[in-house]
């Protein structure tokens, strides 16, 4: 069939349920609380997309197989690719101008390209209806990389369900081949979602039933079976009012509402016919014409609407302007990029080439940003503050070691105050991301002596190290710590002061499974290592490594400082230290982010005795062994941040200061607090 006799089949009101469905996740993008589940216009696009791509496929004729999946692929890259270069390298230079740490979301950029951002963000595990996911300017393309997947299958269950057969056998093949794969993904995604919300939300196996359910829905239609005749009397303006009143129920109902809406959504295409107020709503010329420019419109309301967020913020005032600026922008890329590259007649050979040169050269421009992303940065760069970072220095998230070359490691993540002098102070900081999180405390502590900072680490594991799990990268982590630990005590002299951190009283006596009733294989079948699980066995391996690295202290006269636990509120905090960074820079253009302070939680309450009760057992053992060691310092930073007297512990200090940053970890501004006590102890 001719291109000109595709064209004759077109269907209006398809456009005019885009422009619902495009129009309802843009409001719920410009504030959630207009429109909870206004979200649910990506799974009306699943339902359009199945419907419309199979009765495209169905009425071209092709002579085999390459010639059908090449007209195929020829038509989705001048459908997709063009507008989505234009999007991603726009809005990628607009992202490096205000996001001083751009890497993850231009990684996305770049993954959307490849058809994977779906995939790139489910690894990053990211939370879709989270704010820090609103400042991403690719995060939208997610639902761009569950069609694309979708894609590069479909037209493969298209041809081998028998195609260049006789048709009606073809026809009842391919039925049942996707009322299986629906039947399947349908209840995986039931399943998932009620376990893994993320992975149910991002995969493509479990949207695949959205999709195919448009294209079972177009082979019902084709027939006009007795159930089709019937549902084709109902009003669609019934479903069309069902539809919004969706679109207003809560997030906690997403799994109802997105199975209803696939099925809502179905029923309005079979209903709705000419002669109804309902289609002459959705084929009115101006809804129709923003459903022709939904592609374009999905695009870029999402990155202007994140260019806001990082800048002007979005208010009354400037919603009017933002509504045109997202209108104008799309529109442009409707008429001049998504047009003209669509109505191309050319060979498919020049179309492939130009899809490859176009992804190739996003790919570089993407590459180019992230390389000169602190020369394009329009605000201060010193003001970002990378959680667990020093600005301007090389302590940061690079600080690791393997065990290989531990030497390098610390000569590398150091900071000098010692202006040439010899024999300084040699300040080690060591543990886990409580360390991390103490590299201020360190710093502070050598810039007031003038000497040496250094901080390392091994992925995942206290110092001295213990095994977490059976895994292979437990053990490698493990390993790393061993190697860690012999370096430190083989290199230990006078002038050090060696400052250990972690969330000590769960290493031993909590967050573990009550293993009591499984044998030794059991436990070991669960990947688990058995004396991790007992907390005499592991205290006694961390004693025994704690011991040699004492005797040899003692021996040189260096100084050991153990950080005593913290103060935790896990029934009150979420986990933002990722976003510790750009979100919470005072920048001159961050008006928008600062209005929502991203950074400032509801504030954490604990018992105070609670608490102690918590630490109490490692910190008695820890203090048993200061009569032992004349060099061992066991620090109480509990007091500095919960004073004696308190009832109870609390999140903020009397004057407001944020002291953590999620449940246990704490913020720049407490690790300098203890950093200065701890400085008073040192020095007397």
């Amino acid at each position: 069939m001719t291109e000109k006799n595709i064209v004759s089949n077109y269907k209006p009101e398809i456009d005019g349920i885009r422009a619902f469905a495009v129009i309802a996740v843009i409001i719920n993008h410009f504030n959630k609380e207009l429109l909870p589940s206004g979200y649910l216009g990506v799974d009306i696009f699943f339902v359009i997309s199945g419907y419309v791509i199979t009765s495209s496929l169905i009425r071209r004729k092709s002579a085999n197989f390459l010639e059908f999946i090449t007209n195929f692929y020829s038509r989705r890259i001048k459908r997709i690719i063009p507008a989505l270069i234009f999007f991603v390298i726009v809005m990628g230079i607009f992202i490096t101008l205000f996001n001083a740490t751009p890497k993850a979301d231009l990684r996305t950029g770049l993954a959307s390209l490849f058809g994977f951002s779906n995939l790139y963000l489910l690894r990053q595990s990211v939370d879709y209806f989270d704010f820090a996911t609103e400042l991403s300017g690719f995060a939208h393309t997610w639902s761009l990389g569950v069609e694309e997947q979708f894609y590069f299958i479909f037209p493969i269950i298209f041809w081998v369900s028998g195609l260049k057969k006789d048709i009606s056998k073809f026809e009842k093949s391919f039925f049942l081949i996707m009322i299986f794969l629906t039947t399947v993904s349908l209840i995986s995604f039931i399943h998932i979602y009620r376990i893994n919300q993320p992975y149910a939300y991002f995969l493509m196996p479990t949207r695949f039933w959205e999709i195919a359910s448009g294209s079972i829905l177009f082979m019902l239609t084709k027939k006009k079976n007795f159930l089709i005749k019937k549902v084709e009397n109902i009003q669609p303006l019934i479903i069309l009012i069902l539809m919004i009143l969706t679109l207003f129920l809560p997030i906690s109902f997403g799994l109802i509402t997105t199975i209803s809406m696939v099925f809502l959504s179905s029923l309005l295409i079979i209903c709705l016919k000419k002669n109804t107020l309902c289609f002459r709503l959705l084929t009115n010329q101006a809804v129709v014409f923003i459903g022709l420019m939904s592609y374009s419109l999905y695009l870029w309301h999402w990155g202007i609407l994140t260019i806001a967020r990082w800048t002007i913020g979005i208010d009354a005032i400037n919603t009017g302007i933002l509504i045109a600026l997202i209108f104008l922008i799309s529109f442009f890329s409707y008429e001049y990029i998504e047009k003209q590259f669509r109505n191309l007649n050319i060979k498919k050979t020049h179309i492939f080439s130009i899809g490859i040169t176009s992804i190739i050269l996003g790919s570089i421009s993407i590459n180019i940003l992230e390389r000169f992303r602190n020369f394009l940065f329009l605000g201060d760069i010193n003001l970002v503050t990378e959680w667990g970072a020093i600005s301007g220095s090389k302590i940061n998230s690079k600080c690791y070691t393997n065990g290989n070359d531990i030497k390098n490691n610390l000569r590398r993540c150091s900071i000098n105050y010692s202006k040439g002098i010899l024999n300084q102070k040699e300040f080690i900081l060591l543990g886990d991301s409580h360390a991390r999180a103490h590299v201020f405390l360190g710093n502070y502590l050598a810039k007031k002596e003038e000497g040496i900072f250094r901080f390392i680490r091994c992925d995942n594991v206290a110092f001295p190290p213990l095994i977490l799990s059976k895994s292979n990268k437990a053990l490698e982590n493990y390993e790393c710590g061993r190697r860690l630990l012999n370096f430190i005590v083989k290199n230990l002299n006078s002038k050090q002061v060696i400052i250990l951190s972690a969330r000590w009283q769960t290493l031993f006596f909590e967050d573990y499974p009550d293993l009591s009733n499984l044998s030794k294989k059991s436990i070991q079948k669960r990947g688990l290592y058995p004396n991790q699980y007992y907390s005499n066995s592991a205290l006694s391996s961390f004693l025994n490594d704690l011991n040699f690295l004492l005797r040899k202290s003692d021996k040189v006269g260096s100084k050991v400082v153990i950080l005593d636990s913290l103060p935790e509120f896990s029934k009150y905090r979420r986990k933002p230290v990722q976003e510790y960074g750009s979100l919470c820079s005072n920048q001159w253009f961050n008006k928008g982010i600062r209005a929502r302070k991203p950074c400032f939680f509801e504030k954490g309450l604990e018992s105070r005795n609670f608490l102690l009760t918590r630490k109490k057992d490692f910190s008695e053992t820890i203090l048993s062994l200061k009569n032992k060691y004349r060099t061992l310092i066991v620090f109480n930073q509990f007091d500095i941040l919960c004073p004696p007297g308190n009832v109870f512990c609390e999140t903020e200090s009397k004057n407001g200061e944020n002291l953590f940053l999620d449940d246990d970890h704490i913020s720049h501004e407490a690790s300098l607090k203890i950093g200065k006590e701890l400085y008073k102890e040192l020095i007397e």
